[in-house]
C-alpha cells in the first residue's frame, strides 16, 4: 500500500515538477514535560515525556534509535526506549523516558552543578527512519530543561548560655539555626533536638515548624533543663564558662517539604550539630 502511494506521488511529481523529497516530510518532535518520580538521599529519579508527530500518510519504521541525556552539555546517560519501533501514519505518539541523577556521580563529574542546586539537562534523540523508496533518514531532536537537586538542610548551634543553675538542675538557652541550601523554599516539620552524654539520652526538645526561603535560614531560641546528676558538675561548669563540652552530643531529626515542588522529599536523618 505504501509503495502504491509513492507511485502515485511519482506520477504527481512528474506532472507538477516535484521530487520525492518534496513528498516526504520529516516527523516533528515536541518536548512535553519532565516530572520528578522520587527523591532519596542518594539520587533523583525523573521522567521526561515527548510527543512525535508523523504527518506522512504512511508508517515510518525506526531501524535505529539513540537516546541520551546530557548534563551541562556533556553526555551523562544513555536511555532505553525499546517500545518506540515506528511512527504510525498521519498520527502522533507520546512516549516517556525514565532517568536517574545519582548524587555521588554528579559530585564526581560536576561538583559545581551540585553546589548550585540545579542541573541543566538536554534530552537528545537520534532516530534513523526507514523511509520507503528514499531510504534511511537520520534526524536529531533535542530539548533543554532544568531540575532542582535537593540538598539536606543543616541544623547548627549558634549560641548558648546558662540561664539558671541550682544545686539540682541546669537550664540552658540555645540558639539554633536551620539553614536551607536549596534553590527552593522549604517547610520544616517536627524537627527535634536530642541531647546525650556518653550515649545516655539527657533531653529532647522540639523546634517550631517554619518556612525557610531559598538559600536562607531560620533562627530559633529554645530552652532545656537538665539534671545535674545526669550532666555532672564539671560539665555544668564548662557550659557556664561558654565552652561546649565534646562529651555533650546534640543530634537532630524531623521532616521537610517544599511548597514549590511537586514531589515528596526524603525524611531528615539525625545528624550531629556543628
Amino acid at each position: 500500500m505504501r509503495y502504491w502511494l509513492f507511485c502515485c506521488a511519482l506520477l504527481l511529481s512528474g506532472c507538477a515538477n516535484l521530487s520525492l523529497n518534496d513528498v516526504y516530510r520529516n516527523p516533528t518532535f515536541d518536548y512535553q514535560q519532565t516530572s520528578i518520580r522520587s527523591v532519596s538521599l542518594d539520587d533523583l529519579k525523573g521522567q521526561s515525556t515527548i510527543r512525535i508527530e508523523n504527518s506522512n500518510p504512511y508508517r515510518l519504521p525506526i531501524s535505529e534509535l539513540k537516546t541520551e541525556l546530557l548534563l551541562e552539555g556533556e553526555p551523562w546517560l544513555n536511555l532505553s526506549n525499546a517500545a518506540l519501533g515506528g511512527l504510525p501514519a498521519s498520527d502522533s505518539i507520546e512516549t516517556t523516558l525514565d532517568w536517574t541523577l545519582v548524587y555521588d556521580r554528579l559530585i564526581e563529574r560536576a561538583a559545581n552543578v551540585y553546589q548550585a542546586g540545579e542541573a541543566r539537562l538536554t534530552l537528545r534523540m537520534t532516530p534513523t527512519l526507514d523511509v520507503p523508496v528514499l531510504g534511511p533518514r537520520t534526524l536529531t531532536w533535542t530539548a533543554d530543561f532544568s531540575v532542582p537537586i535537593p540538598k539536606l538542610p543543616s541544623v547548627r548551634l549558634t549560641d548558648w548560655s546558662v540561664s539558671s543553675l541550682s544545686l539540682t538542675r541546669l537550664t540552658l538557652n540555645l540558639g539554633v539555626a536551620v539553614s536551607n541550601p536549596n534553590v527552593f523554599s522549604i517547610d520544616t516539620q517536627g524537627l527535634k533536638l536530642s541531647m546525650a552524654r556518653d550515649g545516655k539520652s539527657l533531653a529532647s526538645l522540639a523546634l517550631a515548624d517554619s518556612r525557610i526561603n531559598a538559600d536562607a535560614q531560620s533562627q530559633q531560641n529554645v530552652e532545656v533543663s537538665l539534671s545535674l546528676l545526669d550532666v555532672g558538675l564539671s560539665l555544668a561548669n564548662a557550659l557556664n564558662t561558654g565552652q561546649w563540652p565534646q562529651s555533650l552530643a546534640l543530634d537532630w531529626q524531623g521532616n521537610w517539604s517544599s511548597p514549590d515542588l511537586g514531589f515528596d522529599l526524603p525524611s531528615l536523618p539525625g545528624g550531629a550539630l556543628r
